[in-house]
């Protein structure tokens, strides 16, 4: 009688994650950035906490045409990790079992939340110290971490943006950004080969190239790691009575949510008839596949 599915599309997920500010230690040593991806244990949270619904997210794209398919992927694997803090000189434990380099100084930062995602961050604390980072957990109101996020005064913040349909790489990683105040290039991202892919990216009109363009950068800003992405979803849930009809594909392009039920489906008198002919015999309807992937089907098929 009630109808449910998991409508693919390709609505941009936008990202989530930690950003790491590069212009500071420890994050300013790239080392130190991998090894946080590597030990950020994305699958166990996955598996423990949010029943396997999400994927991981690798790309400031995912799930669209403009992800790089060959970007590194960061997954818990702590042997790598362990290895990348050596080489940045973290070769011994204090008393307390923290990380600490030659010169005796700890592997300690804070991490300025809002108190509802406690439940998120928690979790990655542990994960930390249990190799040895310590990350204090310091709890502050979201209008003064943007405040201080724009005056670049931060090590390491939650990071959770919305996506566009066409990308503007210009705001995320222009180098001219970095080091200036009030602007998305949180991370002081500098690359040159970047900024000549954003030269080009804006006077090309051709689109196979401009995908092009985006997957080098997205590799690219990958492999610099400003960002340990966190998971993401590349469908919505529906759930509804069974008497209606709807295209194929059940939700638009790009858009794929609720909206386009509004704009897409109809009332099919027969299939209500049949839904009330069940209710009234207390019989079953037959289960439709809960997964509807037909934008994806889609994509590869013209590519």
């Amino acid at each position: 009688w009630i109808k449910k599915h998991k409508v693919y599309s390709e609505r941009p997920t936008g990202t989530s994650g930690y950003d790491l500010n590069m212009r500071k230690w420890p994050f300013s040593d790239k080392r130190i950035r991998h090894a946080f991806g590597y030990l950020y244990d994305r699958e166990k949270m996955n598996r423990e906490m949010y029943y396997n619904e999400y994927e991981m997210m690798h790309s400031f794209y995912h799930g669209s045409i403009y992800e790089n398919p060959d970007n590194p992927k960061f997954l818990f694997n702590p042997k790598k990790a362990i290895q990348l803090l050596k080489e940045a000189g973290f070769t011994q434990k204090n008393d307390e079992g923290i990380l600490i380099n030659k010169d005796g100084k700890k592997l300690s930062f804070e991490i300025s939340i809002v108190k509802y995602i406690d439940y998120m961050v928690t979790p990655v604390q542990q994960m930390l110290r249990d190799y040895g980072i310590d990350m204090q957990i310091v709890f502050m109101d979201g209008n003064t971490i943007w405040k201080n996020k724009m005056d670049r005064n931060f090590t390491i913040l939650y990071h959770n943006m919305t996506g566009g349909v066409v990308p503007n790489p210009e705001v995320w990683f222009r180098s001219s950004l970095a080091d200036q105040k009030d602007n998305i290039n949180f991370w002081g991202f500098k690359n040159d080969r970047v900024d000549e892919l954003l030269d080009e990216y804006d006077l090309s009109f051709e689109r196979n190239r401009r995908i092009d363009i985006i997957r080098e950068i997205d590799g690219i800003v990958q492999e610099e790691h400003p960002v340990s992405f966190s998971i993401a979803r590349t469908y919505r849930r529906f759930l509804f009575w069974d008497k209606f009809g709807y295209p194929e594909y059940m939700a638009e392009r790009y858009l794929g949510n609720y909206y386009s039920i509004l704009r897409m489906w109809w009332f099919d008198p027969n299939v209500e008839q049949t839904l009330d002919k069940a209710m009234t015999n207390d019989t079953s309807l037959p289960v439709s596949e809960l997964d509807v992937r037909y934008w994806q089907e889609y994509r590869k098929s013209h590519k």
